[in-house]
């Protein structure tokens, strides 16, 4: 779980399913910002499926290359998490969120870009922070935000991982579906 520790470098990550809604290109937009700020810090993106080829180039382009790790996903899996101390969420289209509710659930904290479906999982400055989609700009503050105050990272980190728990646990899932029910029995015998 990501602690953003102090006595190490910050790893802040990201993940797609694809590469051409994923908001990758204004991610690595925001590292070079933010690497521009003189922070030391190491950008992780995880991959699942297609070809890496074009986001290695575009870090390539970007001069920020050596600062990022590209990883096909299956390969890394729950590890990926581990590593994070920071998991961005740039989608420039409507997402499920299956990669951030996962974020949320290993207490990282968490950017999200401002789309349906993403939206509906955090609470801005609550569980997580929500930035303008498309803009590699507001991403980046977002992000050196995190890493200048660490305790409100923390404090959203802690959040979010509360709300999947009361939000996706299979126990809290099924007595809810069974009051439910049990509400539907009582009002039509």
């Amino acid at each position: 779980i990501g602690t953003l520790d102090s006595n190490r470098i910050p790893v802040i990550g990201s993940a797609a399913y694809s590469v051409e809604s994923s908001g990758l290109h204004i991610f690595f937009e925001a590292a070079r910002t933010v690497l521009a700020s003189n922070r030391d810090a190491e950008f992780m993106v995880a991959l699942q499926g297609g070809d890496d080829l074009d986001i290695r180039r575009l870090a390539q382009q970007l001069g920020i290359s050596d600062r990022v790790t590209i990883a096909d996903y299956p390969l890394v899996g729950s590890r990926f998490w581990t590593v994070l101390d920071a998991y961005c969420q740039p989608s420039l289209a409507r997402s499920a969120g299956r990669l951030l509710a996962q974020a949320m659930a290993n207490e990282i904290p968490c950017i999200i870009s401002d789309v349906p479906g993403l939206r509906d999982l955090v609470q801005d400055r609550q569980t997580g922070l929500i930035v303008p989609g498309g803009e590699p700009q507001p991403l980046a503050e977002a992000i050196l935000s995190l890493l200048d105050d660490r305790g409100a990272a923390h404090s959203l980190a802690r959040s979010a991982a509360e709300f999947v728990r009361d939000h996706f646990d299979p126990e809290s899932e099924a007595n809810r579906l069974h009051a439910l029910f049990q509400e539907i029995t009582d009002t039509h015998p």
